[in-house]
């Protein structure tokens, strides 16, 4: 979990970062790390997981085998029986160490938050290049790292200050959390059998919906509006005045 969100908290923010000074910028919401890092979760437990694996207890999101005997006394008999059978087995190396756990929802949803709140990039990296880009002061690499860490801790601490108002009340359901949560249920759900009055499953009616809606958007939204003007073009050749004249909007 920790590996693929910092993954896809690094790669995802510097993308946006990175194509947001350029037209026709591109864009990655957190919904696509939602659909990518599943595979990757089921991929990382088939690699890293073996069918003779020692027994794994947890204890409030710690390692049995990692603390004392004694405080396996708060789980039942049955746990406390398989923990000293397989107290004296060695944790074998690095491959039992990052196959700790299974991918579950819990996982899951870490990782999205996670994406969550680094795929919008600080907004102090635009005062950082309005700086050195156009008016040429010269900022060192201290003065970059101290100003985006204390104007992004100054929004979590106005955030946390308003978390009794906007989070903790049970009536206070953000309407964009739905959707995550929908999504969540349908890729981590055993069974996919259709629902009350649907002829279609959960898995099913999502792809229909999947590539139709991908469909709808990518050719008309994305291909059709280069028959007007060919921005791309000005990847290839960013600085030839006259493609920008021709091809730029």
């Amino acid at each position: 979990m920790w590996f693929l969100s910092l993954l896809f908290a690094v790669l995802g923010s510097a993308t946006n970062l990175f194509f947001s000074l350029r037209y026709p910028s591109v864009s990655i919401t957190p919904v696509i790390a939602l659909l990518l890092v599943h595979p990757l979760g089921l991929l990382w437990d088939r690699c890293f997981k073996r069918a003779s694996d020692p027994p794994e207890f947890f204890i409030d999101g710690t390692l049995v085998s990692n603390v004392r005997a004694t405080s396996v006394s708060m789980v039942g008999e049955n746990v406390r029986d398989d923990f000293r059978a397989t107290e004296g087995v060695p944790r074998r190396g690095l491959r039992l160490w990052l196959a700790q756990g299974h991918w579950n929802e819990k996982e899951h949803a870490c990782v999205y938050i996670g994406s969550n709140v680094s795929f919008g990039f600080a907004f102090a990296t635009d005062v950082i290049v309005e700086q050195t880009q156009f008016y040429r002061q010269e900022a060192t690499v201290s003065y970059q790292l101290l100003l985006i860490l204390s104007t992004q801790i100054l929004g979590y601490a106005v955030a946390g200050l308003t978390r009794r108002y906007l989070v903790r009340p049970s009536g206070m359901v953000w309407p964009s959390t739905l959707i995550p949560a929908a999504m969540f249920n349908t890729l981590h759900k055993e069974h996919n059998r259709p629902a009350d009055g649907w002829t279609i499953s959960r898995w099913n009616f999502f792809l229909v919906m999947f590539f139709g809606s991908f469909a709808f958007y990518f050719l008309p939204g994305f291909l059709m509006p280069a028959l007007s003007y060919f921005n791309v073009v000005t990847w290839f050749a960013p600085r030839s005045v006259v493609i920008a004249n021709l091809v730029s909007g």
